[in-house]
């Protein structure tokens, strides 16, 4: 074997050539590591680099360690007998390897990864490693969810200094408890310097937010941000954000704070409120230049509220640099009679022409788009470099997309 391949840098970005970014030949990469000593160390710090689940560090528990009982309709695994030391080293042994566990794939719930089959007494034992640390101590990237407390307490656990990646899930549409929320509150402190904060599903507080510092990408549309925390993630350095204002929303109380440079490093910009009118109020006080802008209503969207909407927006932002803009307001109920009968003409859409470079334009109303083969002329005179016009594409039933 030549004296190349026993570097072992060599080998790891050979291994990762051989696992994919799909994850597949990790029959291979077992094989390497069971076959070869020479490789077994590189193949599975490769195969143990990017967890599917964190079920599978779980799975590495001494097959006399737990027993599998009949609860609640289910069989559940408890634990016969307390963790030795030599437990405790094997799942190490694994454990330094991963970098990534349950991220950047399609995310299943934990109990829907076989978190179930497993007792809160194991759980517990896991969240109290002897060493004190960390259960996995280089974790760069997670994804979670903190539906119960259990799963609350084993997050604690694997917030670590080199977490630059966090994604919280929940099913769940109550407040969480206290628990949970102290969870939360130490992700700041814990996590020094993470980078990606992303928050799916409700309802997360706002107020833990205040202790980042380095975020570069925060989407939050699981967080409902207040005045105040509005305003702190305003003075972060973020080049992506999405996030929720609440219906109550005013910018009374921070409307000197909100000029230049707030949001000022923001690239790409994504805001979600019940109505138009916090949006609205928000548009009408900042001074950005992103790239990409959605808007979106949750809500009923009133067309006499559209335009005012859009005149904000310019405003708001610096007209040779947006070239992607979206408004996403897909919302169905009784009150859309009246807004279907109106429609949604070019004269509703007509500030945005000051929008010179806008390359891609996404309109999802609940409303008839009256737009004429004259108005399909007149947008490509204002907007020469629009190559995707896409009207109601998501609302069935309603007019198909238009591409230019």
């Amino acid at each position: 074997m030549h004296r190349c391949l026993l570097i072992v840098e060599v080998q790891r970005s050979i291994f990762r050539k051989v696992r994919d970014a799909k994850g597949k030949n990790l029959g291979t990469l077992v094989k390497l590591a069971r076959t070869c000593r020479a490789f077994s160390p590189s193949a599975l710090d490769v195969l143990w680099e990017h967890l599917d689940s964190f079920i599978r560090l779980i799975q590495c528990l001494p097959r006399d360690s737990a027993k599998a009982s009949f609860v609640a309709v289910t069989f559940q695994q408890n634990l016969q007998r307390p963790m030795s030391a030599e437990d405790w080293k094997v799942l190490f042994q694994y454990s330094v390897r991963v970098r990534s566990v349950a991220s950047g794939r399609p995310y299943l719930t934990l109990d829907d990864q076989g978190f179930a089959a497993y007792s809160k007494d194991v759980i517990f034992a896991l969240c109290h490693p002897p060493t004190g640390g960390s259960l996995i101590p280089h974790l760069k990237e997670l994804s979670w969810d903190i539906t119960e407390q259990a799963h609350a307490s084993l997050l604690y656990q694997l917030l670590t200094p080199s977490v630059v990646c966090l994604t919280l899930h929940t099913t769940i549409r109550s407040p969480l408890n206290a628990p949970e929320v102290s969870v939360l509150s130490y992700i700041a402190t814990a996590c020094p310097q993470l980078k990606v904060l992303d928050i799916k599903s409700s309802p997360y507080c706002d107020y833990f937010l205040n202790g980042f510092r380095i975020l570069s990408t925060a989407k939050l549309f699981g967080v409902t941000l207040d005045e105040q925390a509005l305003l702190h993630v305003s003075r972060l350095q973020l080049t992506e954000l999405s996030m929720s204002l609440p219906d109550d929303f005013s910018v009374d109380s921070i409307r000197p704070h909100l000029g230049a440079p707030a949001f000022g490093s923001i690239t790409s910009l994504t805001v979600g409120a019940g109505t138009v009118t916090p949006l609205t109020s928000l548009l009408g006080e900042l001074e950005i230049a992103p790239e990409s802008v959605t808007l979106r209503v949750h809500g009923y969207v009133d067309v006499d509220n559209t335009k005012a909407l859009f005149t904000a927006l310019v405003s708001a932002c610096s007209s040779e640099v947006l070239v992607k803009l979206c408004l996403d307001a897909p919302y169905m109920g009784e009150q859309d009679t009246a807004g279907w009968a109106r429609g949604i003409s070019l004269d509703l859409i007509e500030p945005l022409f000051s929008l010179p470079n806008i390359s891609s334009f996404t309109l999802d109303v609940p409303n008839k788009i009256t737009l004429d083969d004259t108005d399909m002329t007149t947008i490509g005179k204002y907007w020469p470099y629009l190559q995707t016009l896409s009207t109601n594409e998501n609302i069935p039933g309603m007019v198909m997309p238009h591409r230019k």
